[in-house]
Formats: structure tokens, C-alpha cells, sequence
């Protein structure tokens, strides 16, 4: 009978023991909350990451905050919308995948502080109540490296007898344009091609004249002159395609045994062939910018005279003879072309109802 009365009481005393044990640890988990356990989760799945459960009130405490925060690992959360996150499962998942992408704010930071010139301390993420996403960077000046450079290396080693005033290079020639040269080019310029190689050395004299003409009215009268070349450069190209036409056609009519239609056709281009080449004759006579003017008392001046004037006569005389082949134009368009700094930055609001 003794035995029998100490077993039952052997197994309430262990009982008893065990489920004392046993009540804090249920408990406990029972107290915790369902944010706390969204804590848990989040550092549990993101170790890498230094979390901060805090809600800021204003810029001077995310400051104090941030220099209190070396590294770049940071990711300060509002409690409130923890709170929301755990009733929202879509809010939960941008947040995650916000998370996940942290390595692209930090590679951006650090691109930020090496274009800036700056040293990278520390770097990190805010979400706030709102569901607004704020990146903070921790930044200061990199102090310049200076080195001891000998007395020899910084004294000047040229003679105090040499001159001290910079001489201009006697061999530097001044910019000069001549127009009837390059009226010559274009002149001399046989199909479409060799006239838009003219023109786009043309436009590339106008970047030489703004840099070595100080001048700006003797520039705006080179300028003008190259426009003008342009100006004929272009008229002429609208020349030559109608000429193009002109020979296909003529071509086409000899193909089909058209012959009084070949014979109007090649009359046609021949006008219009004396007509442009009387006009660029015309054009080229001047040779005022290529030879100097000669001087009144010198015997070759009259004989230099009587040659430009003969030379002016036939180009006139040509042009009289085809005037009646010289047709209008329509000019064409130019070918061718004339401590440590805080820094707070707003990146975006999660797209989700918060």
C-alpha cells in the first residue's frame, strides 16, 4: 500500500515540474505581436541587411541618424507601415522587392560620390508611413595629396638675360579668303558630288574664320562671301540634276527611235549646259582677292587692264548669246550641316494603396 501512495504522487510532482516549464515559452510566443514577427522575418530572410524599425519626425533626426550609420547596408522602416504591410500582402511584396534590389542604390551612390569627387561613408533607405522610398548618402571631401617637390624643380632654369615677352612666330601666316578661288572649285566641279565637296569646304572655312578673325565685322563679311559660294554651290547642283533629267530623257527617246524628240531634247541640254557655264564664267572673272592691284605708274597696268577687260567682254558676250536658254532655278536647301555631406533624395512611392 505504500508503493502504490508514493507513485501517483512521483507522477504529479513531474507533471507539475513540466508543464511549469512549459507556460513561458507558450506564452511568450503568444505575446508576440504580428508586426514582431514581420521583424523577425525580414532579418531572418535578409541577413545581410542592418534594419531599423524607427519613424522620423523631421530631417534633423534622419540626419543624426545617418551620421550615426557607417556602411551601406541600411534600411530604416516605419513601424505604421510595418502595421500596414502585415494586412496588406501585395504592400509586403514590394517592399521585399525593394530589398532585393538594394545593390543598385549602392552601386548608384558609389557612382555618385566618385563623379562628385567625394568619399563614400555611408549609405541607406527610408520607408516611411506613406510608402515613400528616400535614399541617404554620407559623403565628404577627398583632401588633396601634396607632395614635396624639390627647390631645383620649381626654380626657373632660363637665364634672367632672356627675354621675358613672347615672341609671335614670324613664320605664322594671317587667315586669308579668297571667294574667287573657291568660285574656281565650283567652277571647275564636273557632277553633284565634286559641287558638295566644294560646298562642305565652304562650310568648314566658316569654324576657321570664327577662330582666327577677331574682328567680328571683317568675319560677318568673309561669312557672307562663303555663304554666297554655298548659295551658288546649291543653285548649281539644282543645274546639274536638271541636265541629268535632260540626258536620260534624250537617251530614253533615242531607245525608242524618237528622234525629232532627241534632237529637242539635245538642244534643250545644250542651252542649258552654255547658259550655266556662261554664268560661272561670269562669276570667276574677278581675280581682285587672288593678285594684287598693280600700280597706276607701272607700263604693266595697262596691259594687265586690257586683258580683263577683253576676258570680261567674252563673258559677257557669251551670256548674251544664251539668255534666251537661261532659266529660273528655285534655290534649293544648304546640303550638309551648319565634413560629411548628408544628402536626402526622394526615389519614388511603392505603388501600392498605403
Amino acid at each position: 500500500m505504500k508503493i502504490q501512495e508514493t507513485i501517483p504522487n512521483d507522477f504529479s510532482t513531474r507533471n507539475l515540474v513540466r508543464t511549469r516549464s512549459i507556460q513561458p515559452e507558450e506564452k511568450r510566443t503568444r505575446e508576440l505581436s504580428t508586426s514582431e514577427k514581420l521583424m523577425e522575418e525580414l532579418r531572418n530572410n535578409y541577413k545581410n541587411i542592418q534594419f531599423d524599425f524607427v519613424d522620423f519626425k523631421n530631417d534633423s533626426q534622419l540626419k543624426e541618424y545617418a551620421m550615426s550609420k557607417p556602411g551601406m547596408n541600411h534600411v530604416a522602416i516605419s513601424k505604421e507601415l510595418l502595421n500596414k504591410m502585415a494586412e496588406d500582402e501585395k504592400l509586403y511584396t514590394e517592399v521585399k522587392e525593394i530589398l532585393s534590389s538594394l545593390s543598385k542604390y549602392q552601386e548608384n551612390s558609389m557612382i555618385e560620390a566618385y563623379l562628385s569627387g567625394k568619399k563614400l561613408n555611408g549609405m541607406g533607405l527610408v520607408l516611411d508611413e506613406n510608402g515613400e522610398v528616400s535614399k541617404w548618402t554620407n559623403m565628404e571631401e577627398i583632401p588633396e595629396e601634396t607632395y614635396w617637390i624639390p627647390k631645383h624643380e620649381t626654380e626657373s632654369t632660363t637665364s634672367s638675360f632672356s627675354s621675358t615677352t613672347e615672341k609671335k612666330n614670324i613664320y605664322e601666316i594671317p587667315y586669308k579668303y579668297s571667294q574667287s578661288r573657291h568660285m574656281m572649285r565650283l567652277a571647275n566641279a564636273k557632277n553633284v558630288t565634286s559641287v558638295r565637296g566644294v560646298i562642305a569646304a565652304s562650310q568648314s572655312e566658316i569654324g576657321k574664320v570664327k577662330l582666327k578673325i577677331s574682328d567680328p565685322k571683317e568675319a560677318a563679311v568673309i561669312i557672307r562671301k562663303i555663304k554666297n559660294v554655298i548659295r551658288n554651290g546649291n543653285i548649281k547642283i539644282a543645274r546639274l540634276h536638271k541636265e541629268e533629267r535632260l540626258f536620260r530623257a534624250e537617251r530614253l527617246a533615242e531607245k525608242r527611235k524618237k528622234a525629232a524628240l532627241e534632237r529637242q531634247l539635245a538642244e534643250q541640254l545644250r542651252k542649258k549646259k552654255i547658259a550655266r557655264k556662261a554664268q560661272e564664267h561670269c562669276q570667276t572673272a574677278s581675280f581682285d582677292d587672288i593678285f594684287g592691284k598693280p600700280s597706276v605708274n607701272d607700263e604693266r597696268y595697262r596691259q594687265i587692264s586690257e586683258q580683263y577687260a577683253s576676258v570680261a567682254a567674252l563673258g559677257v558676250g557669251a551670256a548674251s548669246v544664251s539668255a534666251s536658254a537661261v532659266t529660273t532655278v528655285p534655290q534649293t536647301a544648304l546640303t550638309g550641316g551648319s565634413g560629411g555631406e548628408i544628402s536626402i533624395v526622394s526615389t519614388g512611392v511603392i505603388n501600392s494603396s498605403v
